[in-house]
């Protein structure tokens, strides 16, 4: 059984002065499975040889020769290969990266996607509808990218642009309504930016909204709407997920990872383990260890 663990994946950027990621890769050369990560960049992923699961939001895709599936920003995912000639193409991009402050039209539709989408992730698979669309551009990235022509950075950007209409026109993105949304979301932003990096410690809602300046209940209702959890889902998910790397990779207590990880006590922190993972953290680590 594959260890799975919460990493916040750093996307390197190889396209100079383009913040576009282009990977295209074989499971022959690079094992493709990844474990449990997330990034701030929207990607989509074709797969163009082979078979590859998706683990999402609780659910399993998936995705067979052919198909294209995006995930959202922020969005916990792992893969699995189902077929060991599994090919893939990957696109990942920041569109905050790619938007200029300096025209409000860019900014408008390129603004933090914080989950402004409805939908986490989405299959696009033979028979959808966008397919057709959504490969298209994604062979012209390919294309450019492989020859490496005379301004093909210019060329892979405007493909994204294009790829971002089309989310947008087939409602896979939403756009933020107005200017106050972009503030709330970059509000949001900064809290869970707090929240991933003092997780250890005692965070209290009290101090988030005073953080982004926020009543409770705004905080809340506005917390939910951009990552679709509370603040303490959010926070013990964090936590879980820290507390799986050492219940793996460590011989600390059980009580020991509990605090370490920002728990008050061992007994809430088995509690939340076992509502996050489906057992408690002593037979996970069992049964990790015997696997």
């Amino acid at each position: 059984m594959e260890v799975i663990f919460l990493d916040n994946e750093l996307i390197e950027m190889p396209i100079p002065d383009v913040p576009i990621n282009v990977k295209i890769a074989s499971n022959k050369k690079i094992h493709l499975s990844s474990t449990t990560h997330f990034h701030k960049e929207i990607e989509l992923l074709s797969v163009t040889h082979g078979k590859m699961s998706f683990s999402m939001d609780n659910k399993t895709i998936i995705a067979s020769q052919g198909d294209i599936i995006f995930i959202n920003s922020l969005v916990p995912h792992s893969t699995d290969v189902l077929d060991e000639n599994t090919d893939i193409l990957i696109i990942q991009f920041d569109p905050k990266s790619l938007c200029n402050h300096q025209f409000l039209l860019e900014y408008k539709y390129l603004s933090d996607f914080l989950n402004q989408s409805p939908k986490l992730y989405e299959l696009f698979f033979q028979g959808s509808p966008l397919l057709a669309e959504l490969s298209a551009i994604l062979n012209k990235i390919k294309s450019e990218f492989d020859q490496g022509n005379s301004a093909f950075q210019l060329y892979i950007k405007a493909y994204v642009y294009m790829l971002l209409a089309c989310l947008y026109r087939h409602k896979v993105l939403i756009e933020p309504k107005n200017s106050t949304e972009y503030n709330l979301l970059d509000k949001i932003s900064l809290a869970l930016n707090y929240i991933e990096n003092n997780f250890k410690e005692e965070i209290s809602l009290e101090k988030l909204c005073e953080m982004v300046g926020f009543n409770i209940y705004y905080f809340c209702r506005i917390f939910k709407r951009a990552t679709n959890r509370t603040f303490v889902e959010y926070l013990n998910f964090v936590r879980i997920a820290e507390a799986e790397k050492l219940l793996m990779f460590s011989t600390k207590s059980i009580t020991d990872i509990a605090l370490e990880v920002g728990f008050s006590s061992s007994s809430y922190f088995n509690k939340t383990f076992n509502k996050y993972k489906g057992c408690n953290p002593t037979i996970y680590r069992k049964y990790q260890f015997l696997s």
